[in-house]
């Protein structure tokens, strides 16, 4: 097999992977939403990540542990707070299917703000099955008219979408773990002042909840990093759409959320688009196309 396909067949299986792990965090979050306020579950969680994430950084050499460009970084952090505070909006107002139906347009703006900022090339047919994969997930979930909470979960989107794509402006030496760090890092003084300003008593249970949350989250941004920075993201993005079939499945487990005759056929609508865009791409993509940028270090 070729390398470079090798690499965008990898990428894929990694931001896949992603999207299940970001599925049980949904859950995590819809459960935990009855339990604290937003800005101590965001403050809680960032500490948690910070944390973990301190030892694997330090074990890199002090060149290795550079933020790039501080900018991107900051950048990222407040897209992070703006779209984890939607996901908790959306997530305690809303079923874990509705909003879902609104996260999952993030594909679709990685697509166009790739095309407008980095001017990825962009085929008929990517944009076609883009569409008929979103069209499916709406019949999956059936998303039921337009509220605030459905404009917190299409805040989350659109900074989702903005989130995988900074790290492509940073230089190639900046490895996958100090973009992780300095990105959990820059959250921290903002939600402290937040967390303060709204604090009230808080549980074992809650703590427990922002744990789980905070493995999920580290989780899920190693694999956008990872897969982002190395394929073009007009060919990955719609891969995050396989996310909506997890989420339908733990709907399913563990809320009771029914899956009808309608919501299969949307699921299928989603699953054969990728297959057919996978085939497409392997067949007419050129290496140029496939790999966007030099190979990024993921040493820890």
């Amino acid at each position: 097999m070729d390398k470079k396909v090798s690499i965008m067949i990898s990428m894929v299986a990694i931001l896949t992977l992603g999207s299940l792990i970001v599925s049980f965090n949904d859950v995590i979050v819809r459960l935990l939403s009855s339990k604290g306020n937003i800005f101590q579950y965001l403050l809680a969680r960032q500490l948690m990540m910070t944390a973990f994430i301190v030892p694997f950084w330090l074990r890199q050499s002090k060149s290795k542990r550079s933020q790039g460009m501080p900018w991107v970084q900051i950048s990222r952090a407040h897209l992070l707070i703006l779209g984890s505070g939607g996901v908790f909006i959306a997530l305690k107002y809303m079923s874990l299917a509705t909003a879902n139906a609104v996260f999952y347009t993030a594909p679709i703006f990685t697509i166009v703000f790739a095309t407008l900022f980095f001017k990825d090339k962009i085929r008929i047919y990517q944009m076609a099955t883009a569409s008929i994969a979103f069209v499916g997930m709406l019949l999956t979930v059936k998303p039921d008219g337009i509220s605030w909470a459905i404009i917190a979960a299409l805040v989350t989107a659109v900074t989702l979408a903005l989130s995988n794509l900074l790290p492509r402006v940073l230089k190639h030496d900046t490895t996958n773990l100090s973009i992780m760090f300095w990105n959990n890092f820059y959250t921290l003084p903002t939600l402290v002042v937040l967390g303060l300003i709204f604090w009230e008593p808080i549980s074992s249970d809650f703590l427990l909840f922002c744990l789980a949350s905070c493995i999920c989250s580290i989780a899920y941004q190693y694999s956008t990093v990872i897969a982002y920075r190395r394929v073009n993201a007009s060919i990955i993005a719609i891969i995050e759409y396989s996310g909506l079939v997890f989420v339908a499945l733990l709907g399913w487990l563990f809320f009771d959320e029914k899956l009808d005759s309608v919501a299969i056929f949307g699921i299928v609508l989603i699953i054969v688009p990728m297959v057919f865009q996978s085939y497409l791409d392997k067949k007419k993509l050129s290496e140029e196309d496939i790999v966007s940028g030099l190979p990024v270090s993921v040493t820890t």
